[in-house]
């Protein structure tokens, strides 16, 4: 028989799995734009639209794997899940913000596109990974502590007290 932990283990890892999938194709089709050797605006038009819909897909997908890492913390009491949400909200923001802004930063002031001397996206994406890992701390610990109030520890067997004499008796103890 499969332990329900177990069953949500293997729905978590195989959505976990197929969600990198679609994030990957979108990050490398929205970067694909940015290596055209088209019309430099309408480059810049699709990879501002293909960029922008993996930012929705990047949110709902975590939202989704965030509610399945839940569903195995309240389940088994283990949180890995929801740091391997965490690590993969973490990721994609990195390459968004740390790679893809920047070169498309970069992209529209070689083609005179833009204006500015500098980006705060590497920033803003830096600040956005901090309020994530606040995020699934604070979750973590909610989701535990009523865990805890549902489905309260099994108390440890109390010793038993002779009634006279208010002395622990030893059940190891067969002479008495």
């Amino acid at each position: 028989m499969v332990k329900l932990s177990d069953m949500w283990t293997k729905i978590y890892l195989i959505a976990l799995a197929a969600f990198l999938l679609p994030m990957g194709f979108f990050t490398v089709y929205s970067w694909s734009w940015l290596q055209s050797v088209g019309n430099p605006q309408t480059a810049s038009v699709n990879y501002g639209y293909w960029s922008g819909y993996s930012w929705t897909l990047l949110w709902v997908l975590s939202a989704i794997l965030l509610i399945l890492a839940n569903v195995l913390l309240w389940k088994s009491r283990k949180s890995w899940a929801l740091w391997a949400t965490f690590g993969y909200f973490v990721i994609f923001i990195a390459i968004r913000y740390f790679w893809l802004d920047q070169s498309f930063f970069q992209y529209k002031k070689i083609n005179g596109l833009g204006e500015g001397a500098f980006s705060l996206d590497a920033f803003f994406g830096a600040v956005l990974i901090f309020l994530a890992a606040v995020i699934v701390y604070f979750n973590q610990f909610i989701v535990l502590r009523m865990s805890e109030k549902m489905h309260p520890a099994q108390s440890l067997p109390q010793p038993a007290i002779d009634e006279y004499s208010n002395e622990v008796i030893d059940k190891s103890d067969s002479s008495n």
